[in-house]
């Protein structure tokens, strides 16, 4: 074995599957030269590697022969020897594949697990067998791994018959089929599906593999077993008509956290940037692209469509299980989602109220949630290379602890949903309305929806505002007669009577940065404010003079 043929190796297994058959996922990371401290098992294990993958899976493959390849490499990997030739069913007893075999061979030992569940006892053994399958690359960017066929190991059989004993799991399977065997169907948050028995194995294994994902790049064996136990749990919970907590994860795309930020805890949300934890979701998701802009440092910042910044969070799980009519739809798909985007919703007005970050903007590429009983993960993609009013923006460390800051302060105002009108045209302002008159419209449909009333609108709303943003009463009078101003020209353009003039412009650009101080001020100082029922009874009790 020379530095070519280690080269090739790593090609059609990649680094993570060979430094597992050659048992060295402790030594140091491996480079592009064959490691010169290999033990002679470890050598002999590489000459009967060469042996078998002599066809190279160099870049620049077609997609078909890429995934023919990838997949063959899978496949042959889960076989088992027999007499020295590769079979898809062991007949000589044993249970281990062609990859167990040659870790052993390279020295590689695991303490068994151990556990008094029957379902999990039958399941970790399909789960060592396919470990090694899931750590080679895959057939091509955001595909699934291939783990081979579980069907032919000798443990699938006792996995199927402990899951038809336990009184929960076997709900799942109410329904018996000719060709499909037993199966069954749910209705989801995210979906409604069909789900066999015989490949059920190969879904729990998957599902605990990405989980695994989220914490670690590459999980060893341990990890995944653990994840394992969890999501046989969590099916459990589920089949038994009780909602669990699994994770979400959300991409958002527009500005970059500093290098040594950490990430930030938010009562069960962290903030923080992209990793190569987040690279398989990434793929999945294929934004390609970057956007670029010069900071007022004059340094140039590049972002990624994809997003740089990743927020951590839960949300709710539950299923039914039946033939459901097509025309209901999938439970609580509306409160599932509408929750995530209202969780969007906050982390975006974190940003844009932030003081310090100039309402700087970031807009959603994807969100990432999980289907305990479908494989794969729901990806739903936001092509932000249509986001035309991003502005590139690396954050320093006090912008982005003030950009946490203010998504807290936010989220901690329950009674903020009685101005979500307010909240919703803002973004729109902000983010997506391309001419002034659309902007200067949005951002007086703030004021209103916080200080409005039936019935001498204009009046009510510049007085109260100017109540809330001055400082005494002269600066109130002249806070009222410029609100005054554009709530005039906002009425002629509404009615038609008049066009937006270039100078009138800046107007437009005014009448959002009072709507984003207004909601500051309410948010930082007046959150009292929103405790009335609606913008009438606030704009009264600033008229009144209530400042406090």
């Amino acid at each position: 074995m020379d530095d070519d043929g280690w080269q090739r190796l790593t090609r059609v297994l990649g680094h993570d599957c060979l430094r597992y058959l050659l048992a060295r996922e402790t030594a140091t990371p491996d480079d592009a030269s064959l490691p010169t401290d290999l033990t002679i098992q470890q050598l002999e294990v590489l000459k009967t590697l060469d042996g078998m993958f002599w066809t190279d899976i160099p870049d620049g493959l077609d997609r078909s022969t890429l995934y023919e390849r990838r997949n063959s490499v899978a496949a042959y990997l889960s076989m088992f020897l027999e007499n020295g030739r590769p079979e898809l069913l062991p007949t000589r007893g044993g249970s281990r594949s062609i990859a167990e075999e040659l870790r052993q061979a390279s020295g590689g030992q695991r303490d068994a697990s151990t556990t008094d569940d029957p379902v999990l006892r039958s399941l970790i053994p399909l789960l060592e067998h396919a470990y090694p399958m899931l750590l080679l690359p895959v057939a091509g960017p955001g595909m699934w791994p291939s783990v081979g066929s579980l069907h032919w190991h000798p443990a699938e059989s006792g996995f199927q018959e402990s899951v038809m004993s336990d009184g929960l799991l076997q709900k799942l399977f109410y329904e018996e089929r000719e060709h499909e065997g037993r199966r069954g169907t749910y209705l989801g948050p995210l979906a409604r599906g069909g789900i066999q028995l015989s490949m059920f194995s190969t879904t729990l294994i998957l599902k605990a593999w990405d989980l695994a994902r989220l914490d670690s790049i590459v999980p060893n064996l341990e990890d995944v077993v653990t994840k394992l136990h969890f999501v046989v749990g969590a099916v459990r919970e589920v089949v038994g008509g009780r909602k669990v907590d699994l994770p979400v994860r959300i991409g958002f795309a527009g500005v970059r956290l500093p290098d040594e930020f950490a990430g930030s805890f938010l009562s069960g949300w962290r903030l923080r940037s992209v990793d190569r934890r987040d690279r398989w979701i990434i793929d999945r998701a294929d934004i390609p692209g970057e956007a670029a802009s010069t900071g007022p440092d004059g340094v140039d910042v590049n972002i990624d469509y994809a997003g740089n910044v990743v927020l951590e969070l839960v949300a709710p799980y539950r299923v039914k299980l039946g033939n459901i009519a097509d025309d209901v739809l999938p439970l609580d798909l509306e409160n599932h989602f509408k929750d995530l985007h209202q969780t969007i919703e906050l982390v975006r007005l974190g940003l844009a109220l932030a003081p310090s970050s100039d309402r700087g903007l970031v807009a959603p590429a994807w969100i990432a949630t999980v289907d305990l009983l479908a494989q794969g993960w729901n990806i739903n993609v936001f092509d932000t290379r249509n986001s035309y009013k991003l502005k590139p923006q690396r954050l320093e460390a006090d912008q982005a602890e003030e950009w946490i800051k203010w998504v807290d302060l936010i989220r901690r105002v329950e009674a903020r949903k009685r101005i979500q009108i307010a909240l919703r045209r803002f973004l729109l302002a902000l983010t997506e309305r391309k001419t002034p008159e659309d902007v200067l419209i949005d951002s007086v449909i703030v004021w209103e929806n916080l200080f409005g009333a039936n019935g001498e609108t204009s009046l009510r709303v510049s007085g109260a505002l100017a109540w809330l943003l001055g400082s005494d009463a002269a600066d109130r009078k002249t806070l009222r007669s410029e609100f005054n101003a554009i709530y005039g020209l906002r009425s002629k353009i509404v009615h038609g009577s008049a066009d937006m003039k270039p100078s009138e412009i800046a107007m437009s650009e005014a009448a959002l940065d009072v709507a984003a101080r207004a909601l500051r001020t309410v948010f930082e100082r007046r959150p009292d404010l929103l405790d009335d029922a609606d913008s009438a009874a606030r704009s009264i009790r600033l008229l009144l003079g209530d400042t406090d």
